[in-house]
């Protein structure tokens, strides 16, 4: 989990992520380089049904350098 926080609060999932920043790394980049990865998580949750929740979030913006 980088750049993100969770948490339940009763049976919501809240979900911060600091648009702001960015992950580093390897992973900053996507493959094509067009989009830099802001966030990126997997989350595995019990709801009220104890019922297994997967949850997954990933946060890209434009990569400013990209030249086609």
């Amino acid at each position: 989990m980088e750049n993100i926080e969770s948490y339940k609060e009763g049976n919501k999932l809240v979900i911060i992520i600091n648009l702001d920043g960015e992950r580093s790394g390897e992973k900053r980049l996507t493959k094509s380089g067009k989009s830099i990865m802001v966030a990126s998580t997997q989350m595995r949750y019990q709801n009220n049904l104890d019922e297994r929740v997967t949850i997954g979030v990933n946060a890209y913006k434009k990569n400013p350098d990209y030249k086609k």
